[in-house]
């Protein structure tokens, strides 16, 4: 029997109970939090370890069926300091649920406000009869009224058997019939304090239930339908916004209307739309195996990509270059000179450029990332990751992600890390320098056999080389 049961033995009857599924639903559904009841005499108090975990249990069962029980503790003395409290609890409390208002005091002037004065309760829609089953003795005052789905039952006291008779009894409050046995003896065996066949019943109802998957699978579609329901819904409110403006500005009325039928077309081309997987088996080949360009990240919920290309401008002029060169103020490190001389003039080397972006599809924009970051494996590009720049290409790339083109986006992507603008003196002075300070022990400098190396290394070559032609002239002076 229940009033035998504590704490311990729930747990060692509970062991054949699948608790992990029971924890699942008392955290995902939620369950009724407890009260301090140490202001009541002894017989009076109510959430004990054991009644607890049972109240709970059964709770838990209650709300995992979309049925609510809610508990409400209000000291009611006069009208004016708790009317709109108690109205609020009476309209706006959801429907399906089983509300216990407790007032120590002042009930019988509650009931009456609510009634004769409000109407929002009546003795038509009262339960007399249930009232007769959870009064407790002649000093107990029960009154239930039913109000738009709603059970409310007022009381001037409470105990752990009252509570336990309400939750016996809201199958009826609520006119829910239920379809497995196993619950309707939960029910049964809990209103009668069997407490071996209550457990009994919830382990065989746990066994017929997969109650993760269950709920899952109900939120799931849900989240769905409200994605759906909001897009019909935000074009729903754009045809009524422009079927407004028609009324007001005549001359409009044509392209208004235009409008309007070509939203309307939307809709139902939506269902005409292609499987996603189609255009994921266009792109998937382009993304693996195009050899400069990887993709890092992507980012589903927020229609992203995160790119990367590493690879040698392709388009620069020359010309400029070679004016720099004899020009002391742009490229002031002589080691510098000759390196880019040995890359762009003498094609003894290539500059590997690493481009890091962000590709939103949604937005059509493109942006550069992780700017300051060494582990790139190239040199920074100095247009694109320094200041955002893609020059002439960025307009195609919004037009491709506007026209759902993303592989057309990536090659205009991809042509924008191919350009080196060295018309740009700012760009070529941060260039020359982070070459000779910041990213000069990166390795970002590729021969014709393919081996990399830092700008510090090459510059180490220059060292030794000037060396040995310094040695070599001094032994050929000896010589002659």
């Amino acid at each position: 029997m229940f009033e035998n049961a504590n704490l311990n033995s729930i747990n060692q009857t509970l062991e054949g109970l699948n608790i992990d599924e029971y924890n699942f639903l008392k955290e995902n559904v939620g369950y009724i939090s407890t009260y301090n009841a140490s202001n009541y005499s002894a017989e009076d108090v109510l959430w004990s370890n054991d009644t607890e975990v049972m109240f709970n249990i059964m709770n838990t069962i209650l709300k995992f069926r979309n049925v609510r029980l809610r508990f409400n503790s209000m000291h009611y003395r006069n009208v004016t300091s708790n009317r709109e409290r108690l109205e609020d609890e009476i309209e706006n409390t959801a429907s399906n649920i089983t509300n216990i208002l407790y007032f120590p005091s002042g009930i019988v002037r509650a009931i009456s406000y609510l009634k004769d004065e409000e109407k929002l309760i009546s003795d038509e829609n009262r339960l007399k009869n249930i009232e007769l089953t959870l009064t407790e003795d002649g000093k107990h005052i029960v009154k239930i009224y039913k109000y738009n789905e709603k059970t409310l039952i007022f009381t001037n006291n409470y105990s752990w058997n009252f509570l336990r008779k309400i939750i016996s009894l809201i199958p009826i409050f609520n006119n829910i019939e239920f379809e497995e046995e196993e619950v309707k003896d939960i029910f049964k065996y809990y209103g009668a304090l069997d407490y071996e066949n209550w457990i009994a019943s919830i382990n065989k109802w746990y066994a017929k239930h997969n109650f993760r998957k269950e709920y899952v699978t109900k939120n799931l579609k849900k989240l769905f339908e409200a994605q759906v329901n909001r897009k019909k819904e935000n074009i729903t409110n754009s045809i009524e916004n422009k079927k407004s403006r028609i009324s007001e500005y005549e001359d409009l009325l044509a392209k208004l209307y235009k409008e309007v039928n070509e939203l309307k077309n939307t809709i139902r081309l939506m269902a005409l739309m292609p499987d996603y997987s189609e255009i994921v088996n266009s792109n998937i080949d382009y993304l693996i195996n195009n050899k400069v360009l990887r993709v890092l990240h992507v980012y589903p919920n927020d229609s992203k990509l995160l790119i990367q290309v590493n690879a040698p401008a392709k388009y620069y002029d020359i010309k400029y270059l070679e004016k720099y060169f004899d020009k002391g103020t742009v490229i002031s490190y002589d080691n510098v000179k000759r390196l880019l001389k040995e890359i762009y003039i003498d094609n003894l080397y290539e500059l590997i450029f690493a481009t890091k972006f962000v590709v939103n599809i949604e937005d059509c924009r493109v942006n550069a990332t992780d700017q300051d970051n060494r582990n790139l494996g190239g040199f920074p590009h100095p247009h694109i990751m320094r200041y955002n720049c893609w020059g002439d290409n960025k307009t195609y790339i919004h037009k491709a992600l506007a026209e759902q083109d993303t592989i057309g986006a990536l090659e205009q992507c991809i042509a924008a890390c191919y350009n080196l603008n060295f018309s740009d003196v700012t760009v070529v002075e941060t260039m020359s320098y982070n070459l000779n300070s910041k990213y000069r022990n990166i390795k970002c400098i590729k021969d014709k056999e393919g081996n990399l190396f830092t700008p510090s290394e090459i510059y180490r070559k220059y060292i030794e080389e000037e060396k040995e032609q310094e040695n070599n002239e001094v032994y050929n002076s000896t010589e002659s």
